[in-house]
């Protein structure tokens, strides 16, 4: 897959100093210490928009950063996803809180660096569109955020370098979706995950579930 090639390229670079069977899980290491420093970085960005207390030193605000931290990092989701680790939930999970970060601040305050900041990530984030539902979800996200901040310009000027970033492989996709929309129903592996889904039992499902982010631990 393309996007996967974003992620083929850096191991290649470090497979020349590095063990091959190490690579992978070191790959899958690194995106878990970049999530949760993401999530650091997030929080701390998320309350100081978000509240307009003066009282808090920065200990307050690292400790407040730590708890966004730990709850990225250690929720029963979080560890099911490096327990079976698939490259585009691991991707997603290193890479999504960077991205809400530096679309955030892109509507907020413009600038240079931080259009390299977003343009970097989103490629090397690129791995997590192999599964193309994951940057769906990640738009919903984009559409909350541009909902409640920055200015018309600078919202338009956010989807325009998301899809501008994405577009190589949105194009071919969009294009095979809708010239194959007939056949796709009609693949193995389709109907398999679908029978998979539609069997399963209802407690699957459950909110309470969602909410306490039990996953797939409590089967």
């Amino acid at each position: 897959e393309v996007v996967d090639l974003f992620r083929q390229l850096p191991l290649l670079a470090i497979g020349t100093f590095v063990p091959s069977y190490l690579l992978e899980w070191l790959y899958y290491f690194s995106m878990y210490v970049l999530g949760a420093i993401g999530a650091y970085t997030l929080t701390i960005h998320a309350l100081r928009r978000l509240t307009t207390t003066n009282s808090f030193t920065t200990w307050h605000w690292s400790l407040v950063g730590l708890s966004g931290a730990l709850f990225y990092a250690v929720n029963l989701y979080s560890l099911e996803v490096f327990y079976t680790p698939i490259v585009m939930y691991v991707a997603r999970f290193g890479f999504l809180p960077w991205l809400v970060l530096f679309s955030w601040q892109w509507l907020t305050d413009k600038h240079s660096k931080t259009l390299i900041r977003l343009g970097v990530t989103s490629l090397l984030a690129a791995p997590a569109f192999l599964t193309a539902t994951v940057f769906f979800v990640w738009m919903i996200t984009v559409g909350t955020l541009i909902l409640f901040f920055g200015r018309w310009r600078s919202k338009l000027s956010l989807l325009c370098i998301i899809f501008m970033l994405n577009a190589f492989w949105l194009l071919p996709f969009g294009w095979y979706t809708l010239t194959k929309v007939a056949v796709i129903p009609k693949s193995g592996t389709f109907v398999a995950i679908n029978e998979i889904l539609l069997n399963a039992p209802h407690e699957r499902f459950e909110l309470d579930k969602l909410l306490t982010f039990t996953g797939e631990f409590t089967f």
